[in-house]
């Protein structure tokens, strides 16, 4: 019986020593094709985090870009509003000719530019096509 059990250990124990000896001693195909699956993961994961720079980048000048227009607008916001109340506190029409004329550059049209319409029944004018 004592030969028996040593005979299973001694079993064990060489094909325990087989299966280390085994997972040591790699072919070179197989040593190859590992270290090129490893350079391919970092390879992919190194372009992600390129790529996730690079969008991060973009995402930031968009946000200047806005920030940016934002601003624009507001100025732009502030001078119309500046201009209707200046235009508003004007009590007379040759005031308001005077500051469109003069100011914002407003000129009268030519005689040859003006057209005329008949109005039938109705008390306004649709325009259907571009005038020539």
């Amino acid at each position: 019986m004592r030969n028996s059990n040593t005979a299973v250990k001694n079993a064990i124990i060489e094909s325990d020593l087989n299966l280390i000896k085994g997972q040591k001693s790699q072919t070179p195909v197989q040593y190859i094709k590992q270290h090129f699956v490893l350079f391919l993961f970092t390879a992919v994961l190194l372009l992600t985090l390129l790529q996730y720079l690079n969008l991060q980048e973009k995402l930031r000048i968009a946000q200047l870009n806005i920030t940016s227009c934002e601003q624009e607008l507001a100025a732009l916001t502030q001078d119309n509003d500046d201009m209707n109340r200046r235009l508003t506190t004007v009590e007379d029409l040759s005031g308001i000719r005077d500051v469109a004329v003069n100011k914002l550059g407003m000129v009268y049209a030519a005689s040859s530019q003006l057209q005329s319409y008949s109005v039938n029944e109705y008390d306004y004018v649709h325009q259907t096509k571009a005038l020539n």
